[in-house]
């Protein structure tokens, strides 16, 4: 049911009594409708903010997850960085040892690319603890390598007595072997002859 000047004088309100209430209603319905709009407004508002929310929540989610993707790469990064670094020192060590065993510094490095540096073992201290294997493993695999002491080589510049030269060889070989000779060495061939 309506709230209207005529159910008012029904009732038997005066007329003028009649106007205050209308007046006062309206001012009240006018008073709730604008506080209504006002309402809506902010629920849309409050729609926009709730959707500029979920997105921040969707992007921070995304962020986490490059971090954590970034993350795991630094992870992976600083376990590679360390097992080099462990490799380096183990490798020292075997440098070390191929030195004190007197192999040359010529080859040192193409050695210690087959050399088993992951059988070197530190302790707490970063101490050696198996140096007695090591060095046996040097002395078994690169024994070739290490000099003999006591060991004198033949001097270049003075041949032992009984080699021949070139041309005294040459002298000696039959006629074919001569020519076979001169055909696969000509201008050694002409030195002996001239």
């Amino acid at each position: 049911m309506a709230f209207t000047r005529k159910m008012l004088s029904a009732m038997g309100i005066d007329s003028e009594k009649v106007e205050e209430i209308m007046t006062a209603h309206v001012e009240v319905v006018s008073g709730l409708k604008s506080e209504l709009d006002a309402l809506k407004e902010s629920t849309s508002k409050l729609e926009s903010v709730q959707t500029e929310l979920d997105e921040l929540k969707n992007s921070n989610n995304n962020w986490k997850n490059k971090y954590d993707v970034e993350h795991g790469k630094f992870e992976e990064f600083k376990a590679t960085v360390a097992a080099a670094e462990t490799r380096k020192k183990k490798s020292d060590v075997y440098r070390e040892v191929m030195k004190r065993s007197n192999i040359s510094d010529k080859i040192l490095d193409k050695l210690l690319k087959i050399a088993e540096v992951d059988k070197v073992e530190f302790d707490v201290n970063d101490k050696v603890t198996n140096m007695d294997d090591i060095e046996n493993d040097v002395r078994s695999m690169f024994g070739d390598f290490i000099p003999k002491s006591g060991t004198e080589y033949a001097k270049p510049d003075t041949p032992p007595d009984g080699v021949m030269s070139g041309k005294e060889r040459f002298l000696k070989l039959g006629l074919l072997e001569q020519m076979q000779y001169a055909n696969e060495h000509p201008e050694e061939v002409k030195s002996y002859l001239a």
